[in-house]
Formats: structure tokens, C-alpha cells, sequence
């Protein structure tokens, strides 16, 4: 289920660079409402998570005026916050080694200043700085 719901992040990705030529926006959404799956999980929450409040959120999606495309969206009792995968700066050496990845471990995990390329384009400039 994990897998899946993982998956769907880079089928969305994929979708909206694709439609894009088209004018089609893609996105998707991690859904937290009640449903029979969720009613014995929720418990105290499940009064507060009404799935019309999800709707709302897929017909805004769906919207001429919506700008997003390619975007995971997290939405449940009225809240809505876009996720998405980021990159750390990370550590670079031109002979990297287990040693020195060991040795930088902190560097290659700092949250700071993280980056969130937009398609692979972006993700390379991220690297071939390090080889100016």
C-alpha cells in the first residue's frame, strides 16, 4: 500500500510534465477523511475529518485557475499542505569514499538550504556546480 501510494507520486510527476504541451494539469492527493476502512482507526479524530472537506480540495484541483500541476497534496479536516520530496546539499568530493562519506555523514543529511528540483534538468544543476 506504502509502495503504491509512493508511486503515484512519480506517475503525477510524470503525467503533468507530459500534459503540460497540452495544457493538462496533474495532481494528487493523500486523502484523510472518515471512511469504513478508517472508522476504527480514528476514533476521537473522526467527527473532524468529514471526506466533504477533501472534495472541496479536488474540485479547487480541478479548476481552470489552479496553478498546480504535478503536486501531492495533503488534505483532512479542512487543512491542506502540498507535499514534496526535497534533496539536501549534500556532501561532494571528486573521490568520494565510504570513508569520507562516513566522515561527512552530518553534511549529506543537513535539512538546510534543502533544494526541490523541478525535473531532472534542475536536479544535474544541483551537481555540475561542483565541477566549475
Amino acid at each position: 500500500y506504502g509502495a503504491a501510494k509512493a508511486g503515484l507520486i512519480g506517475l503525477t510527476r510524470v503525467l503533468a510534465i507530459e500534459g503540460a504541451r497540452n495544457g493538462i494539469h496533474v495532481n494528487a492527493i493523500a486523502p484523510g477523511a472518515l471512511t469504513r476502512m478508517t472508522e476504527n482507526i480514528l476514533t476521537d479524530l473522526a467527527d473532524k475529518l468529514d471526506p466533504r472537506l477533501v472534495s472541496s480540495a479536488v474540485v479547487w484541483l480541478a479548476h481552470p485557475d489552479c496553478p498546480a500541476s504535478g503536486d501531492l497534496f495533503f488534505v483532512a479536516g479542512g487543512r491542506m499542505a502540498k507535499v514534496f520530496v526535497a534533496q539536501t546539499q549534500g556532501w561532494f568530493d571528486p573521490d568520494l569514499t565510504p570513508e569520507s562519506l562516513r566522515d561527512h555523514w552530518d553534511a549529506v543529511n543537513d535539512m538546510e538550504g534543502f533544494a526541490t528540483p523541478a525535473d531532472v534538468a534542475e536536479e544535474l544543476q544541483l551537481l555540475l556546480r561542483h565541477f566549475q
